[in-house]
């Protein structure tokens, strides 16, 4: 599986094993709708493999946010997309959940790309 979801990665992106469960991936220079997109990816190649050449399903569900726009740190970045993964979580399976912005964050910056 971890081979397979290697193939929708680009070269410059992370990926950290974070428990039994969840995974950990960081997208430099990549903005929240392209970090969904990537998800979508992967979450459509995980049913394809589970189809194909599993003997089980794998599903997924994602927590995505963005650095300045969503969070002023590493530590409010892992919280925001914890908070977001939460609510796929609650929403059952295959599904993406963006972080939502907090109302008194001022960004040094915006993510556009």
């Amino acid at each position: 599986v971890s081979q397979q979801m290697q193939k929708t990665l680009r070269i410059t992106d992370f990926t950290f094993r974070a428990s039994e469960k969840n995974w950990i991936f960081l997208f430099p220079h990549t903005n929240i709708q392209g970090a969904v997109k990537t998800c979508e990816k992967m979450q459509q190649l995980l049913a394809s493999l589970s189809m194909k050449q599993l003997q089980f399903l794998v599903t997924a569900s994602a927590g995505v946010s963005e650095y300045p726009s969503f969070c002023n740190s590493s530590e409010t970045l892992l919280e925001t997309s914890e908070q977001a993964l939460q609510k796929a979580s609650e929403k059952a399976g295959q599904k993406i959940s963006q972080a939502q912005r907090s109302q008194d964050l001022k960004p040094d910056f915006e993510v556009s790309l």
